[in-house]
């Protein structure tokens, strides 16, 4: 195959979607004079059920897809390997579920992926502020998850409030952070989801977060220890919410706390669950006042 027709099929691919990427994969695959000695340019790619491309670690990517692919999963990186996977600047998607070994030397090139709109890096748990502060001039993003981010503090919270067109943010797990800087999040005007799991939340972070970000739509409170019905009477006055994850409440939440959620107007999904370690006739009552709630929710339909 002529390179003026590989060079055709290349731009294709980097604006078109993964049926381009793929037919200009195998031209560049059939144009090898041995393709089983030719260094990753297998024929097979795997591709994920949302459409993006699925690699091991960003080794495996094809050099001629590096400037190509739009959306991929990896399923484990290091700085060296992150360094790679930042070569691939047209980039609206990126998802590593392991980050384990990469710290903030490797995430530093993140800053060239200026059209990532989505970006998922989980358990990073040796990237400090200094990553976030590199991520906050990614100003395209509309989804951020930085699951497990151990060593995070309340500085990067105040990064997150230069991206302007955050749509979800989910922190959860990020042992580093603590109710002072959470109460004081500001996010986007856009921002209508927010992943809190197992962070340091009591009422009054919870209005102070309200101050903020009054138009949150989905809040997870999963394992937030120190939930109780004051709490919940607090979430009340999220105006625009619509879906609460609590998931197995502690014993600070009882069915009052569970009735006063009738009065927030715009719910329409709650989900929690008793304890293991409740009693018998505490789990009836939560379901009882549950039912309930549920019953209230599906009237307004």
């Amino acid at each position: 195959m002529d390179t003026l027709h590989l060079e055709k099929l290349r731009q294709e691919a980097a604006l078109g979607g993964k049926e381009e990427v793929m037919r200009y994969h195998e031209a560049v695959v059939g144009s090898q004079n041995d393709v089983r000695d030719a260094v990753n340019t297998t024929l097979s790619l795997n591709i994920s059920i949302d459409g993006s491309f699925h690699f091991e670690t960003p080794a495996d990517v094809p050099e001629h897809l590096l400037e190509v692919i739009k959306s991929v999963k990896f399923d484990s990186v290091n700085d060296e390997l992150m360094q790679r996977a930042c070569k691939m600047i047209n980039l609206k998607t990126l998802e590593v579920f392991g980050c384990e070994e990469v710290t903030d030397l490797g995430l530093q090139g993140l800053s060239r992926l200026s059209q990532l709109e989505s970006l998922s890096l989980l358990r990073a748990s040796n990237a400090t502020d200094e990553s976030v502060e590199v991520i906050s001039h990614l100003k395209a993003l509309k989804k951020l998850e930085l699951f497990a981010w151990e060593k995070i503090s309340d500085q990067a919270l105040a990064f997150l409030s230069s991206l302007p067109d955050l749509e979800e943010l989910r922190i959860g797990y990020c042992t580093g952070l603590n109710g002072v800087g959470i109460g004081h999040l500001k996010l986007s005007p856009n921002i209508k989801l927010l992943d809190l799991t197992f962070a340091d939340i009591d009422e009054q972070v919870l209005e102070g977060l309200l101050k903020q970000n009054s138009n949150i739509k989905y809040l997870s409170l999963e394992l937030c220890e120190e939930i109780n019905d004051a709490c919940l009477e607090a979430i009340v006055k999220f105006s625009e919410l619509e879906e609460l994850y609590l998931g197995v409440v502690n014993e600070r939440i009882t069915t009052e706390g569970i009735n006063a959620l009738k009065d927030l107007k715009t719910l329409k999904e709650v989900r929690l669950y008793p304890g293991r370690s409740d009693s018998l006739s505490r789990v009836i009552a939560l379901k009882q006042a549950y039912v309930q709630l549920q019953r209230e929710i599906h009237s307004r339909k």
